[in-house]
């Protein structure tokens, strides 16, 4: 008989690593390249066959987890050269990035850290940055905001004195920023109307600072400190902003929002809105187009990742992030996954940083705001104290001749700090006839002696900052304010003991 030729069954293809074998069961052709570590999972890199489009391996993120019996879904994304397939690990695995151990990584330019790469280096975002003046930080209970935003402020509070920034942290829920009330660097704002007032108040800031580079020919606030008395940079951080897009704040606070987020950079002010609702009614068009750097943290769906994002965010779904700080970050078109830090004991690593002289100290004393300085404050008397401020030298101690000034300051502070109920006429009322020259030597007194910002406007014009006063306590803490910058304008400052050698 003829014999039958009979081939032989095809067995199935092999791949010698689990993940090829488990995309090719689903009909991907790969072939890994790497493995890496990172904290919270082990990126898998692959070279996919040249007839595979990206597209059929980013849907596979659900089928993985489920045929392979990871904890999370995969989060795949295209990489330069490759794909990469995050396998998250299990929680009794994750590592997390304790700030102390990264904090020596920390440069001295205008950085906040955003979280640490696969590479396990610290990745920062520049706030000088054209493209990244402003942040916007987004994801869902349990993503790590809180703990991102403490370790962003502690920082800022480690590197910078408060000649050199201000932090105004706005936390209606008095639950985060609490714990930075003290510090001379900090305004700590816990009311929705304050919040926009000082915003308001901020606006006016910007505009002083352009009508000053403008005067001195400076280009941008980094060009000015070159040469000239420094300015502080302003750093605005809104724990929860969703409260301020709606209702009755909501025309003052995106009017604000929008002159800040478009001129702030070049004159110093920086804002790093936060939210726990990435919803289209939080993150409006207005915040899209005006913040271009931003940091998604877990969210519940993938539509909240797309308006954190963008829709051109091609595989960077924040729903497939694993919460505590899990991150990805984006400053304008390229996007990274990263591991945000955390402080594990804020006390302990701020121990040292200058605290207020007095904890109910309401703002720091370098509010770069103008105004007047007389009683109840007058624009005439504001004109004749500049005036006379150009005309005084610099380190000028007191003379002979203001010896009254000498005496009457140190009575003020002695019935201030004695809480007398008998107390004098408030030092910037009329009775005492001082002249602006002599109110400014008075400031420049008490702004040496550190006696903190509310003791000084009690002292200057009997005001508190709250109850019935609260209003006028306002009109005061401009004056102050005003009174400040334009010594500082002139060359004084903490640095050289306000003129008093």
């Amino acid at each position: 008989l003829e014999a039958t030729l009979v081939e032989p069954l095809a067995l199935p293809q092999q791949a010698s690593h689990p993940l090829e074998q488990a995309l090719l069961n689903l009909g991907v052709e790969a072939t890994v390249l790497e493995e890496v570590e990172s904290p919270s999972f082990t990126r898998i890199k692959i070279s996919p066959s040249h007839k595979v489009p990206f597209n059929k391996i980013a849907g596979l993120g659900d089928t993985l987890q489920i045929s392979q019996g990871y904890q999370n879904a995969p989060l795949i994304t295209p990489q330069k050269g490759h794909v990469a397939i995050d396998i998250p690990k299990a929680n009794a695995e994750r590592k997390f990035c304790e700030y102390l151990d990264y904090c020596g990584y920390l440069g001295s330019s205008f950085t906040v850290p955003v979280g640490v790469d696969i590479n396990n280096n610290l990745v920062e975002v520049d706030l000088s940055s054209s493209v990244s003046a402003h942040l916007l930080v987004a994801g869902s209970t349990g993503g790590g905001k809180s703990e991102w935003m403490v370790a962003a402020i502690c920082s800022l509070l480690t590197r910078f004195t408060s000649d050199a920034i201000q932090l105004y942290l706005v936390d209606p829920k008095l639950v985060e920023f609490t714990k930075f009330q003290d510090y001379q660097q900090v305004t700590l704002i816990n009311e929705n109307n304050v919040a926009i007032e000082t915003l308001r108040k901020l606006c006016n800031v910007m505009q002083e600072r352009y009508e000053l580079f403008r005067k001195t020919r400076s280009k941008d606030l980094s060009e000015y400190n070159k040469y000239h008395a420094k300015i502080p940079r302003i750093v605005i951080f809104f724990d929860e902003f969703s409260a301020f897009v709606s209702g009755e704040f909501k025309n003052e606070f995106n009017s604000a929002l929008a002159e800040i987020a478009q001129r702030g950079r070049s004159a110093g002010l920086h804002l790093i809105l936060a939210t726990q609702r990435p919803d289209a009614s939080v993150i409006t068009p207005l915040i899209r187009s005006n913040i271009t750097a931003r940091i998604a943290l877990k969210t519940i769906q993938s539509q909240d990742s797309k308006i954190i994002l963008g829709t051109e965010a091609n595989g960077f779904d924040s729903s497939k992030l694993l919460g505590k700080g899990d991150l990805i970050f984006s400053d304008g078109g390229t996007f990274q996954r990263l591991q945000g830090l955390y402080v594990s004991d804020c006390d302990s690593l701020l121990a040292n940083i200058e605290t207020k002289v007095l904890t109910n100290e309401a703002s720091p004393a370098s509010l770069d705001e103008l105004h007047s300085y007389p009683g109840e404050a007058n624009a005439e008397d504001t004109g004749e104290a500049i005036s006379a401020l150009g005309q005084m030298p610099l380190n000028q101690g007191f003379l002979k001749s203001d010896s009254k000034i000498f005496a009457l300051v140190k009575l003020k502070i002695a019935e201030n700090m004695a809480g007398s109920n008998d107390a004098t006429e408030p030092l910037f009322n009329e009775i005492w006839g001082l002249t602006p020259e002599e109110k400014l030597l008075a400031l420049r007194y008490l702004l040496n002696q550190k006696i903190g910002k509310e003791n000084a406007i009690s002292i200057l014009w009997n005001r508190n900052s709250g109850g019935k006063y609260h209003s006028k306590y306002q009109d005061c803490s401009n004056t102050y304010e005003r009174m400040i910058l334009e010594l500082k304008n002139q060359g004084y400052s903490s640095h050289n003991y306000w003129g008093f050698s």
